[in-house]
């Protein structure tokens, strides 16, 4: 930035002095100014229990003070070297419902740098650098794009375990910082947005909040247990690559700055002229809360199950919409050629039982040697009956039956490619004359194959004189 802090005199405070009993849990004040007033009891301010003011003396405005003591002394000074200062952190987690538990003592740490306040996925959209003397594995892809752990060498973990690093690197990887390239972000002129006017955080303080993150999720990574691996035989190369173990744990820091118009703690004391006199100190400085977060996930039997239901419950009601949709939308001209691809209707299997039930071993599409059918169907036997014993041509096929032969075929394959839905005939029994010359060149095969003692019976279910019933008790029927 192009403007700086007011220059002021500084003063040294030690880390006693400025070690605040925290007023919230997990949080903390880095103060930047310290300010000592000096007040006296203003001698026109109503107060019962000192002589000499005017509330002892009484009138009719006794009451009315804008202020109870007035300022005879002000001295204002910054704290000094406060970006040397090193913060320490020592913290726990536990997660009841993996029962994962722990502190940074035995997980790798790392710091984020990002360029916003709220990234979606920390490790592809910042970077990460690593906590110097932080121990624990870490997933190789994590550890590729590690940064430098020179980039902050404050940040380390000390002989008694705990993480510190100074105020100055702790602000400098904040988005604040990044997005507006600052290495002195205390005394440097901020965005509008973060509502300070004219002043700067060494002068107003600010909200800082530092998020610690404790993770161990990634993609292609869910853990199944190596006993159901050896049980998948073939597919066990196919999952291997998507199967790795659940990422280490590691844990993450992540600062950045709220908007906030400044920050300040007052304190009053009391010398032994009070209550004539009282000395008030106001700090300003940074107010750290510290939010904890994470994702734990650990290899469950039962959630993997409900995982499955689920998807296949949505994959199920996804396809049905879809067939609704495309095939039987009553607005759609083309809903009956998907309904056709879709379920490529079958012959009528009445005919096929028929033939097989009662057919004659002496009948024409009967092979005379093994006396069983060589063909099932019309179009098949016609085919047949053209052809000599080496495969070659002995009978032309004669117009009508090349019509037929056509029109047989025709409706076969609109069954299949839907290219005229209207020539499918899907229900078998429409007035059209090509379905009943299909019918007919059916019919007419099925009936010149049964044998001689059920010729009745057939011919009339064919011809639907007589109800789909067993033959009767004198035709032979032949086993299937």
């Amino acid at each position: 930035g192009t403007f700086f802090s007011e220059a002021r005199v500084c003063k040294y405070f030690d880390h006693i002095r400025l070690t605040w009993q925290p007023k919230i849990a997990n949080s903390f004040f880095i103060p930047t100014r310290y300010q000592r007033i000096t007040q006296k009891l203003n001698p026109d301010c109503y107060d019962p229990t000192v002589h000499g003011v005017k509330g002892d003396e009484g009138g009719a405005d006794r009451f009315r003070c804008s202020t109870a003591y007035t300022t005879t002394e002000r001295e204002d000074y910054y704290v000094a070297d406060i970006e040397n200062f090193k913060l320490t952190f020592l913290h726990q987690f536990e997660s009841t419902s993996t029962g994962l538990h722990g502190n940074q003592l035995m997980y790798r740490g790392f710091l984020g740098k990002c360029d916003t306040n709220h990234p979606k996925d920390i490790y592809s959209e910042c970077e990460i650098f690593p906590v110097s003397n932080s121990v624990g594995d870490v997933a190789a892809e994590d550890e590729a794009i590690a940064g430098n752990s020179s980039e902050f060498p404050s940040m380390t973990q000390d002989d008694e375990g705990a993480d510190t690093i100074s105020v100055l690197d702790l602000l400098r990887a904040t988005p604040l910082a990044t997005q507006n390239n600052l290495t002195n972000i205390l005394d440097a002129v901020l965005p509008e947005d973060m509502e300070l006017g004219a002043r700067t955080l060494r002068e107003a303080g600010g909200t800082l909040i530092l998020s610690i993150d404790y993770s161990n999720t990634g993609k292609k990574r869910p853990g199944l247990p190596w006993t159901i691996m050896k049980y998948l035989g073939p597919l066990k190369d196919f999952f291997e690559p998507i199967n790795k173990p659940i990422k280490p744990i590691t844990y993450t820091y992540r600062p950045y700055f709220l908007p906030a118009y400044r920050f300040r703690d007052v304190v009053s004391t009391r010398p032994p002229t009070y209550p004539e006199e009282r000395v008030v100190e106001e700090w300003n400085g940074i107010q750290v809360n510290v939010l904890f977060h994470g994702k734990l996930v650990a290899f469950d039997f039962n959630e993997l199950l409900a995982v499955l239901t689920t998807s296949l419950t949505l994959l199920a009601c996804s396809v049905l919409m879809v067939d609704m949709f495309a095939c039987y939308n009553p607005f759609s001209s083309v809903a009956p050629k998907y309904k056709t691809l879709k379920f490529q209707p079958s012959e009528d299997f009445t005919n096929f039982f028929l033939l097989h039930k009662n057919f004659d071993p002496k009948g024409p599409a009967a092979d005379p040697e093994t006396k069983q059918l060589r063909s099932t169907t019309p179009s098949s036997h016609l085919l047949d009956s053209k052809l000599d014993q080496h495969g070659k041509v002995v009978d032309d096929i004669a117009p009508d039956e090349l019509v037929t032969l056509l029109n047989y075929y025709e409706m076969r394959l609109n069954r299949l490619d839907a290219m005229d839905v209207n020539c499918g005939f899907q229900d078998g029994n429409e007035k059209d004359r090509r379905n009943i010359n299909a019918n007919n060149f059916i019919h007419e095969f099925v009936k010149s194959n049964t044998h001689p003692d059920n010729k009745d019976f057939v011919k009339s279910y064919l011809e639907g004189r007589t109800a789909p019933s067993p033959p009767p008790t004198s035709a032979k029927v032949l086993p299937e």
